[in-house]
C-alpha cells in the first residue's frame, strides 16, 4: 500500500513507506500542471496555486521578535538621530522640570495640559517625545 505525505498546510510532499507517519493518506494526488500543486484537503486532493498561496502568506505572515526587535531599534535610532539632544540630557531636563515644577506646587497633569509660562515652552513637545521613546523600548 503506498502512502502519500503532505505538510502542515496540507501541500504534496511525497511518497513514503513509513506507516507511522502523522499527515500520510492512501490516496493518490494527481500531476501537478505548473503552479498548481496537489493540496490534501482532509478527503481528497486538491490542485491549488502554491504560488498564489506563497504570496498570501508573506502578506498574513507574523514577524519574528527577532524582526520586531531589528524594527524597534532601527526606529529609536532614527527618532535619536533626530532629536535636538541626547537622550541623557533630556531625560534629566525633564527630571528637573518636574522637580521644579513639584517645589512650586504644579502637578505634572496640570504643567502638561497648560505649560506655565515660568517653564520652557519646550517641555511638552520634549516629554511627548520621550514617551514615544520610552513606549518603544517596552516592545523589546
Amino acid at each position: 500500500m503506498n502512502l502519500y505525505t503532505y505538510d502542515i498546510n496540507g501541500w504534496f510532499v511525497g511518497p513514503t513507506d513509513d506507516k507511522q507517519h502523522q499527515r500520510a493518506t492512501t490516496v493518490e494526488p494527481p500531476i501537478p500542471v505548473g503552479d498548481m500543486q496537489p493540496n490534501w484537503t482532509g478527503q481528497t486532493w486538491e490542485l491549488q496555486d502554491y504560488a498564489a498561496w506563497g504570496e498570501l502568506q508573506k502578506q498574513h505572515s507574523v514577524p519574528s521578535a527577532a524582526q520586531i526587535r531589528v524594527d524597534v531599534l532601527a526606529e529609536l535610532n532614527e527618532m535619536e538621530r533626530e532629536a535636538l539632544m541626547p537622550r541623557v540630557t533630556r531625560e534629566f531636563m525633564i527630571t528637573a522640570t518636574l522637580m521644579q515644577a513639584a517645589q512650586l506646587g504644579i502637578s505634572q497633569t496640570s504643567l502638561l495640559d497648560s505649560i506655565d509660562p515660568a517653564f520652557s515652552p519646550g517641555f511638552k513637545k520634549m516629554w511627548d517625545f520621550n514617551q514615544k521613546t520610552i513606549a518603544l523600548r517596552a516592545k523589546l
